[in-house]
């Protein structure tokens, strides 16, 4: 199965890394099990580096910003959870939050640790956080960082 028009389009038009970030889990996700992933992953190696310093605001305003970030580390977090089931991927700004039924995953993010996936207690969820990323000193919940920075949660994979 060859990936829809409007998933080639989608990619082309991501402006940020964090949209690009969510429109390669959502094809991801779209397309688990297929031909088509190596094809998803040919589209984000292609539009990784020219949006991967670009950056939104709330507001929409765009800005740029220097990042170590590279491609592979949240790759290989997607593809090793797409096939994992009761968890849920939410993209909130630039950052992959997971939840859903974490402790029977448990290893399986654990493995993940080296790729950059961090557990935070308070929040009961793990996530990815680009390199660089600033923690913040307060304590918010994953509502308030859902206000703050919006969210877009993809299906349980």
């Amino acid at each position: 199965m060859a990936i829809s028009k409007s998933v080639k389009v989608a990619f082309a038009n991501a402006e940020t890394l964090a949209e690009l970030k969510t429109v390669y889990l959502n094809a991801v996700q779209k397309y688990v099990g297929t031909k088509s992933i190596a094809e998803i992953n040919n589209l984000w190696e292609k539009y990784f580096d020219e949006v991967k310093t670009w950056n939104k605001t709330k507001d929409g305003t765009k800005y740029e910003k220097s990042t170590d970030e590279s491609m592979d580390d949240y790759r290989v977090i997607v593809d090793t959870l797409k096939g994992v089931e009761g968890l849920k991927l939410e993209m909130c700004g630039s950052w992959l939050w997971i939840t859903g039924d974490t402790k029977s995953n448990l290893e399986t993010l654990k493995g993940l640790k080296e790729h950059g996936c961090r557990y935070a207690p308070n929040k009961q969820a793990w996530y990815f956080a680009p390199k660089g990323a600033k923690r913040s000193k307060k304590h918010y919940s994953l509502e308030e960082i859902r206000a703050m920075h919006g969210s877009e949660e993809v299906e349980e994979v």
